[in-house]
């Protein structure tokens, strides 16, 4: 199956959202491309992989590694996702 487009946005964060949108209001084809989760701006996706983060973290003795008591700063998860 072979497709044509007139351009190809790679990243469906919140520039690729808003640019991928004017194009198609400008009557171009376009295909985003997005290597894991599409949706959501910036700050989703780095809310959701400091979400991972700390499931990981706190499975970590499961994989014979020991660490100290975890906790999670929403706020400075909230600040990442705004300057990613």
């Amino acid at each position: 199956m072979k497709h044509s487009f007139n351009a190809i946005v790679v990243d469906a964060g919140q520039a690729g959202l808003s640019l991928a949108t004017r194009l198609a209001k400008e009557s171009r084809k376009v295909a985003i491309v997005e290597r894991k989760l599409f949706g959501g701006a910036c700050p989703t996706k780095a809310m959701a992989a400091s979400a991972h983060a700390a499931h990981l973290a706190r499975r970590a003795s499961n994989f014979g590694v020991q660490a100290g008591p975890m906790r999670v700063d929403l706020c400075a998860v909230k600040a990442q996702g705004r300057y990613r």
